[in-house]
């Protein structure tokens, strides 16, 4: 499953340039990074000290991890999940959740997935 959300992150972050080897990789962006998943050798970096608000990583790192207890079982699609204050306080893209609210594993991953909702 890390494999996979790497190979999205990599894919996102370079799109829609092509990568060559031993060719220099010239990406539109403040900042970038390209890992080899089973070693952690850098492959590419451009200004990798560079503080940037997190944007829609921290979405493709709640969906890993999301699967990841899905896979142990921790928690599962049916599960109910009670919607906190700070959660619904949660600005940008939203799809509305009230504090309190219930939802299930499922909906709130769709909501992310779909929406790219922030609460």
């Amino acid at each position: 499953m890390k494999k996979i959300c790497f190979l999205v992150v990599a894919l996102i972050l370079l799109a829609p340039q092509t990568v060559y080897a031993n060719q220099m990789l010239n990406i539109d962006a403040k900042a970038s990074l390209l890992m080899e998943a089973d070693t952690g050798k850098i492959l590419h970096e451009h200004n990798p000290n560079e503080r940037l608000a997190p944007a829609s990583v921290t979405k493709v790192m709640t969906m890993l991890l999301i699967y990841e207890a899905l896979a142990d079982e921790r928690i599962a699609w049916d599960q109910t999940v009670t919607i906190s204050a700070h959660a619904a306080s949660m600005g940008g893209s939203q799809i509305f959740l009230e504090q309190d609210e219930q939802q299930s594993v499922r909906d709130l991953l769709k909501s992310i997935v779909i929406a790219s909702a922030n609460d």
